[in-house]
């Protein structure tokens, strides 16, 4: 007698989500693994090498509202619940942006500019969300002690989870305020991703971003700059820059221009320094102070 063969398997499971999300997806196959991967809590590598391997009922129940949110549009990062950020798992909500690879290279230049810093570095992630800069930056830089702020108590919730499932409690502490205005501290590393999208490209964005990320996180005024002024000012103002500091930030493709006036305007003794991300798309601007040229 011919044996029945097992429906909820593995490949077939990863068969019916690849073709339920072909149509709202640029790469379903690719899709149904990560899906498949982060409710099995399994490796893409292993589930390839487990096809015949049954999905349990509770499981299945899951990977489906997954993939029904996604038929919906909802981006998969959001869907999911959470994401990896430069090995973490760091959960998101529709409260904080979905971390973008762009982001991780923001991190790997503020940790080659400082890990040749022989000390303990005081580091202020203005603008933290989810907190993974600020965590990324903690597990690759042991020395740094980071203040991250926002304004957002449902971000900081969010990163307050984020930042205790990564141990690290010790070394990050979260500040709700706004931007760094009152902070009365000086920092080796004030770091950023603020709103920088200007305002009329809002009806040029991609749906997934549109209609489902935070526009209190996207959108930096009329030219996209207004919050990096802000940020600028209130820096200057207060002093929080050490002699030997570093400020970085994210900023958008059309910035390259605006951030150099900004920048030797509020900082006109300093190196100042744009940088494009992987795609040659402007993404960085670095500002260092005049000690630590090198």
């Amino acid at each position: 007698m011919k044996q029945k063969s097992n429906e909820n398997n593995t490949n077939n499971i990863l068969m019916r989500i690849k073709n339920e999300l072909a149509g709202v997806s640029n790469d379903s196959e690719a899709e149904a693994e990560i899906i498949l991967s982060a409710v099995l809590k399994q490796s893409r590598e292993s589930i390839r090498g487990s096809l015949k391997n049954e999905v349990l009922r509770r499981e299945l129940s899951k990977i489906l509202s997954i993939v029904s949110k996604r038929k919906k549009g909802m981006p998969l990062g959001y869907a999911l619940g959470c994401v990896n950020f430069l090995g973490s798992e760091i959960n998101i909500n529709r409260g904080v942006l979905i971390p973008r690879t762009e982001t991780e290279d923001l991190v790997f230049k503020a940790v080659e500019l400082l890990k040749k810093k022989d000390k303990s570095l005081k580091i202020a992630e203005v603008g933290t969300g989810s907190g993974c800069i600020s965590i990324a930056i903690a597990k690759r830089l042991p020395k740094a002690s980071i203040t991250a702020i926002d304004n957002s108590s449902r971000a900081l919730n969010i990163a307050k989870k984020n930042i205790v499932n990564t141990g690290l409690e010790k070394k990050i502490k979260l500040l709700k305020n706004d931007l760094i205005e009152g902070v009365k501290e000086n920092f080796d590393l004030i770091i950023a991703n603020l709103l920088y999208i200007p305002w009329g490209r809002k009806n040029f964005l991609d749906k997934s971003v549109l209609d489902w990320e935070p526009h209190v996180a996207l959108f930096g005024g009329v030219d996209g700059f207004d919050f990096y002024r802000k940020l600028f000012k209130e820096i200057v103002m207060q002093k929080n820059l050490k002699k030997k500091s570093l400020i970085l930030v994210e900023i958008d493709d059309s910035h390259g221009i605006i951030a150099q006036i900004e920048a030797k305007k509020f900082f006109p003794s300093s190196r100042i320094k744009i940088s494009k991300d992987k795609s040659g798309f402007t993404r960085y601007l670095e500002i260092k102070s005049v000690m630590i040229l090198t």
